[in-house]
């Protein structure tokens, strides 16, 4: 007898921040710190593929300096599984419509979530 493993969907938060292999490192971190200092938590940076993959990472390192030498706090991120749902996109990057209407497919995403260490004591 074979047990069927059903992950659910990740949902979206105020502190879900998307991104693509074509995001701008400097926006993202700079967003990512703005999170920070209103206080939203959890901070899950989402991407889904190895480019997307690479802006995440950077834009997480350059957050975390950013966080620590302007704001005295110092995070750092776990990596996260997730399963999210899509447009599908046809070999070009046009979405796929059919009848009017995009198609939505499941993919497996990475998560890199911010986790707050500490602060540092300001003078």
């Amino acid at each position: 007898m074979s047990e069927e493993v059903t992950e659910e969907l990740y949902l979206n938060h105020a502190g879900t921040v998307l991104v693509s292999g074509r995001s701008q490192v400097g926006k993202v971190a700079r967003y990512i710190v703005h999170l920070i200092t209103k206080g939203v938590t959890p901070i899950d940076v989402l991407f889904i593929g190895a480019n997307a993959g690479q802006q995440a990472y950077k834009a997480c390192a350059v957050a975390a300096i950013i966080a620590s030498e302007e704001l005295g706090k110092q995070v750092a991120y776990v990596t996260k599984r997730a399963k999210t749902k899509t447009e599908k996109c046809d070999i070009t990057g046009k979405v796929v419509i059919e009848d009017g209407k995009s198609i939505h497919v499941t993919k497996d995403a990475f998560i890199w979530q911010l986790v707050l260490l500490g602060e540092t004591p300001t003078q």
